[in-house]
């Protein structure tokens, strides 16, 4: 057996992930590796969280506004640290997490059945009451975008165009779809191309068709777009092309990292504007040894060095997040008031339990006419120096 697995007691998760693109490794070596990073993780879910609900049929955790990002803490149990990977040991989608650990870069999430949910999904209403949940669409990317005034994202953002696709076309000199708002759909023609023997071979194909076979697009799985999709969201709190190497999961793709620097040097190039309004703002505070979020929350530094920098950028971003996300919370106690219960409060999205008795006093039961009014308090505008993004949100209701 290879030294380096022999040895995995002491190896950080992360350390084991990367074994996945060693090639002095044998198929079971990695395969060995990959059931310690299980191992890891699901002895954590169950001594930190399973062990602790057992024979409890409810709970009662506390909200605390006390983190320095302004993000409400969660106490007995601390439910915003419950994992979102799903319980089925053999569910692809969680496989995929297990072995790529991309959940930072966007959870592979699906739609939960008897065998297949999270530990999450324990948080359920009462008999008379229904449930309500979102999630707010790469909320921190577009207060971001706001911030360094990232024209192209901000148009992306406002046109319901799929950034990472434009992203992925920037930094590897593709044309851009015709299709900007979904590229991965495909067209009515294209079953008029497949090769059957059929009368509708030869049949013109659209600039659609076209594209996607000229850049081999596979969708939204494409290795391109997602390694575009790494870089929007991990470049953010970074100085240099030098982020490549912080991407968790990234060395799934089978790139060297003198590769996926030159991409992440042409990433740069192609938003150089924006990353040198990062750059400038994390140098002013560095100097004033101060951050605020848009809703002018502050934290203060007491050194000036690099880190603070990007630290401080890094408050004024995801502190937005939770300033956004706590008003959230209190529009939706001041519309609801009692006959509404937070259930699970996320960075970017909420669970609410409802009375069913106030939707048909208020809506007569209206659930169509209660989600429109439900996404008044949910997606509200943020602006920045005169530039303004709705925070639009993937929103679900049970009834």
């Amino acid at each position: 057996m290879p030294h380096v697995v022999t040895n995995t007691r002491n190896l950080q998760r992360e350390t084991l992930r990367k074994l996945q693109s060693d090639p002095k490794l044998s198929t079971k070596a990695k395969q060995l590796a990959m059931l310690k990073v299980a191992f890891s993780e699901d002895s954590k879910l169950l001594t930190s969280y399973v062990d602790n609900l057992v024979s409890i049929q409810r709970i009662y955790p506390r909200h605390l506004p006390t983190q320095a990002s302004g993000r409400w803490s969660t106490l007995d149990p601390p439910i915003t640290n419950w994992p979102r990977q799903c319980i089925e040991p053999m569910c692809q989608k969680r496989l995929q997490n297990d072995i790529y650990g991309i959940d930072h870069l966007g959870y592979i999430e699906h739609e939960w059945t008897d065998t297949c949910w999270s530990i999450r999904d324990i948080l359920l209403p009462d008999d008379d009451e229904f449930l309500v949940s979102w999630d707010h669409d790469n909320i921190e990317g577009k207060i971001h975008d706001i911030i360094v005034n990232n024209v192209k994202a901000i148009k992306a953002h406002r046109e319901g165009y799929d950034l990472h696709t434009i992203t992925c076309c920037d930094m590897f000199g593709y044309s851009l779809p015709h299709d900007l708002r979904n590229p991965h759909a495909k067209c009515e023609c294209a079953s008029m191309h497949t090769g059957d023997g059929n009368v509708h071979i030869g049949v013109h194909k659209c600039v659609h068709c076209l594209w996607r076979e000229k850049v081999k697009w596979q969708g939204k799985d494409t290795k391109q777009r997602v390694l575009a999709k790494n870089f929007n969201h991990g470049s953010k709190y970074t100085e240099s092309y030098k982020f490549v190497h912080r991407i968790k999961g990234i060395e799934q793709y089978g790139i060297a990292y003198e590769q996926l620097e030159e991409l992440a040097k042409a990433y740069i190039k192609a938003n150089q504007e924006a990353w040198n309004t990062k750059l400038a703002i994390m140098g002013d505070i560095r100097k004033e040894k101060m951050a605020r979020t848009l809703y002018g929350f502050r934290r203060k530094f007491f050194t000036a060095d690099a880190e603070v920098g990007r630290e401080g950028f890094s408050h004024m971003i995801s502190g937005t997040v939770s300033d956004y996300n706590n008003q959230t919370i209190l529009a939706m106690d001041s519309w609801i008031g009692d006959s509404c219960v937070l259930l699970h409060n996320a960075h970017d999205g909420d669970k609410f339990a409802i009375k069913k008795e106030w939707l048909d006093t208020q809506y007569s039961g209206d659930i169509d006419k209660f989600k429109v009014d439900l996404r008044d308090v949910i997606q509200r505008p943020i602006t920045y120096q005169g530039r303004t993004l709705i925070m639009t949100a993937g929103v679900k209701v049970h009834v």
